[in-house]
C-alpha cells in the first residue's frame, strides 16, 4: 500500500511541475499583439524585423501581424520588391501601443499612425 501511494504522490508532483512550468512558461512569453500594417508604397513591400523572416505586404494594401515580439527596441527594415531599401526605423513596443498598433508605410518614409 505504501508503495502505491508513493507512485501516486510522484505522478501528482510530476503533474504540478509540469502545470507550473506552463504557467511561468506563459507569464514570461513575449508581449505580442495584433499589430495592422498598411502599405501606402507603389510597390510590394517587405518589411524585416531585427532580421526575421519578412512580412511582404502588397502595394497599397494592409496585412495583421504579430511579427513584433521585442520587449525593447526593434529594427525594422522596409524593403521594396528589388531589395531597395526603403526605411529603417527603431521601434519601441511603447511606440506602437501610442500608435494604436496601426502602422503605415509611406513613400517618404514615414511610418505613422494610420
Amino acid at each position: 500500500m505504501t508503495m502505491r501511494l508513493i507512485g501516486v504522490l510522484r505522478v501528482v508532483t510530476t503533474a504540478g511541475v509540469f502545470l507550473l512550468t506552463g504557467l511561468l512558461g506563459l507569464a514570461c512569453e513575449e508581449p505580442h499583439q495584433d499589430i495592422v500594417y498598411s502599405n501606402e508604397t507603389l510597390t510590394s513591400t517587405s518589411l524585416f524585423f531585427n532580421g526575421t523572416d519578412p512580412l511582404v505586404i502588397p502595394a497599397g494594401s494592409s496585412k495583421i501581424s504579430q511579427k513584433y515580439r521585442y520587449r525593447g527596441e526593434a529594427e525594422v527594415r522596409a524593403l521594396d520588391n528589388t531589395g531597395k531599401i526603403i526605411c529603417v526605423w527603431n521601434v519601441a513596443w511603447d511606440d506602437l501601443k501610442t500608435m494604436g498598433w496601426r502602422v503605415k508605410i509611406s513613400p517618404d518614409c514615414k511610418m505613422g499612425v494610420e
